[in-house]
């Protein structure tokens, strides 16, 4: 009996830590931190691994791929996958907001966490298996927790109930991690049944236990610090709705009680302001849409002109040219896909059907990894082939794999067909914000043009 009250204490104070305005001001002394850790983490991983971690007799390089990569974001993935889960069934079953928050807010950063586990094992598959890619079980299971996962709504009128659905969803696809956990030993897959860690002892030397230890420690310090940057907009996002609502809704001039206080009010300004709405976008995604569209449009026209001409010196140079702007293409790319996670796109515009909402989705989200497929084929080509990447004189990239004849014609070959797909996914994202600026009459355009020809509109 002496326990329910410590019980009962406990389950108070946990409560008042997540009221909204508690969260928000709880979260902004921990923010600092989490952040800090992240980098510290990070540097120190990222030496230890450069520095001081051998290569392997076997992989190679490959194997810090796997240190830095691979394995704590496979680690990353799941448990955000299992966070999700648990958020949704809170939110099931005590109807809180905040775990809802919190469980959209965790999403899309699990599916970059599967992402970027699928695309680290390239490195170690290759040399280990002698394939890029193989359905075998575990690469399986992960790409379903991936679909499970997307399962999260985007800002929209019916977000309760999407909450619900994706909720259910995460739970039911919860059965899949044990397969994901076990399938190494109940088939015979391309992955080692070897553990880090077996019976309480390394199974990994310390040259490469104690990287991988710190990356995860990274990862899980930046998750930490991406999902409550994500909570906190989605908090300020809904308060300022809630805001706006009020005044739509006075009377006579009265005004009502605002439901937002002041500090949610310049939290969700400022977010506004660079950030986006849930019918708009911001400052930073329409700058980091159209740099993407000026790197892209000009490695284009590099790629057309310098395959038309004979070889010679001028040539060389532009393609040094074209691959130092893929550099630029793949880190944009990149801070595109993160500032997504941040901030996530507004709501679509116009009355869609459901298979032109899912083939919206579909190309935004295929064009958001080809800037970053596109660009790192180039790279892990150049490699292949014993040509290192300098970008723009500035500095060199290293090469990711050993030279290999076979490999770099492979690479050309996918470059070549990605470039054909690119060209047609930007093709039909151009003809579909045409159709929405010239038929539907919607908006959809206007909102992603520079501030000056848009006007500002975020609306």
């Amino acid at each position: 009996m002496t326990g329910v009250p410590v019980l009962e204490r406990v389950r108070q104070a946990l409560s008042r830590a997540a009221q909204p305005a508690r969260f928000v001001d709880l979260s902004g002394r921990v923010l600092p931190w989490t952040a800090a850790l992240a980098v510290v983490l990070f540097v120190a991983g990222l030496v230890f691994v450069l520095v001081l971690s051998p290569a392997d007799h076997r992989q190679g390089d490959g194997v810090h791929v796997m240190c830095v990569l691979h394995v704590p974001a496979a680690w990353m993935g799941l448990a955000v996958y299992v966070l999700v889960a648990v958020l949704g069934g809170i939110g099931l079953v005590g109807g809180h907001p905040l775990a809802f928050h919190a469980a959209r807010a965790a999403s899309p950063v699990g599916v970059a966490f599967t992402f970027l586990y699928l695309v680290g094992g390239v490195p170690w598959g290759k040399p280990m298996g002698d394939a890029w890619w193989v359905w075998d079980a575990r690469l399986t299971a992960m790409l379903l927790c991936t679909s499970d996962t997307l399962s999260c709504p985007a800002p929209s009128t019916e977000r309760r109930r999407g909450d619900r659905a994706a909720a259910v969803l995460a739970l039911v696809g919860g059965v899949n991690l044990p397969v994901v956990k076990l399938s190494v030993d109940w088939w015979n897959t391309l992955h080692p049944p070897v553990g880090v860690f077996k019976m309480g002892v390394p199974g990994v030397d310390p040259s490469m236990l104690w990287p991988l230890l710190l990356m995860t420690g990274a990862f899980k310090a930046f998750f930490f610090t991406v999902w409550l940057l994500r909570i906190r907009a989605s908090v300020a996002e809904q308060r300022l709705a809630a805001r706006d609502e009020s005044f739509r809704s006075l009377d006579g001039g009265a005004m009502r009680p605002l439901i937002c206080g002041e500090r949610f009010t310049r939290l969700g300004e400022t977010i506004m302001a660079l950030g986006n709405s849930t019918t708009g976008y911001g400052c930073v995604s329409r700058v980091v849409h159209w740099g993407a569209v000026l790197l892209v449009a000009g490695a284009f026209g590099l790629a057309w002109t310098m395959t038309k001409m004979a070889g010679s010196p001028e040539k060389f140079r532009l393609y040094g040219i074209h691959k130092s702007v893929g550099a630029l293409i793949l880190g944009l790319g990149l801070l595109r896909i993160l500032w997504t996670m941040l901030q996530p796109a507004p709501r679509l515009l116009g009355n869609l059907v459901p298979w032109q909402l899912i083939a919206a989705k579909a190309v935004h989200g295929l064009l958001l990894l080809w800037l970053v497929a596109m660009p790192l084929t180039c790279w892990l080509m150049s490699s292949a082939a014993g040509r290192s990447v300098s970008v723009f004189g500035w500095f060199t990239l290293p090469n990711p794999i050993a030279p290999d004849r076979g490999v770099a014609h492979a690479f050309n070959e996918i470059h070549e067909v990605m470039a054909s797909l690119g060209l047609m996914l930007i093709g039909g994202h151009v003809a579909a914000a045409l159709w929405h600026h010239v038929v539907l009459k919607d908006g959809t355009l206007r909102r992603m043009l520079p501030c000056r020809l848009g006007g500002g509109d975020r609306s």
